[in-house]
């Protein structure tokens, strides 16, 4: 007998109670989805809020998501009559120069909430008027009617006080008007009728 044969049915014989049913294989679990590796980005910072926006935004009645800073220093520049920047730092200049006027900006809102007749009866107003009539030559800039027909004759704000402060006592910023022109324009145009010829009149 040789050798394999000596140890044909060894295994079987050593194991002779062992049955294949108690054998349990252990089931590795396979994801179907892939993991996803977590992000090590860091997160984004809030920005720190800007004291000069914020100012010009509150001042101005703006919200901030429809504002940008360039929109922004064009409503500054047409309140103020100042000259719009054409740079970033330029218009972050004005923006910040605005904030540092708070004190007098303020003080143009309380004026303002006043009656007009403070205005209009100041020393400042009544100078500017007579220098402006002195010029003009006593006739309306937008019909041509003249003082010597009857019409009365009024000093106009081509660009409106109450939007644009900063120019109220600005003789360049004075035409003559007759009183039913001055009433027709408003404080809603801003055409500056000293540039336009005279459209007639019906006085």
């Amino acid at each position: 007998m040789t050798r394999s044969q000596d140890l044909r049915g060894f295994w079987k014989e050593e194991n002779s109670n062992y049955s294949p049913a108690e054998v349990k294989t252990k089931k590795v679990p396979v994801s179907s989805k892939p993991k996803k590796r977590k992000s090590r980005q860091k997160p984004k910072q809030k920005r720190k809020p800007n004291k000069y926006r914020e100012f010009a935004l509150k001042s101005l009645g703006r919200k901030p998501a429809a504002t940008d800073n360039v929109l922004l220093h064009i409503l500054i520049c047409e309140e103020m009559g100042w000259e719009q920047g054409t740079n970033r730092d330029e218009i972050m200049e004005i923006i910040r120069r605005y904030y540092h006027m708070s004190d007098i900006i303020s003080g143009h809102a309380r004026v303002k909430a006043k009656s007009d007749d403070d205005f209009y009866s100041s020393k400042a107003w009544k100078t500017l008027r007579y220098q402006a009539l002195k010029n003009n030559g006593g006739s309306c800039e937008c019909c041509g009617a003249r003082a010597s027909d009857g019409v009365s004759l009024h000093v106009d704000h081509i660009k409106p006080r109450s939007r644009y402060p900063g120019l109220e006592l600005d003789l360049s910023n004075m035409q003559i008007l007759c009183q039913d022109c001055n009433i027709g324009k408003d404080n809603w145009d801003e055409t500056d009728w000293r540039q336009e010829p005279h459209q007639g009149t019906d006085h």
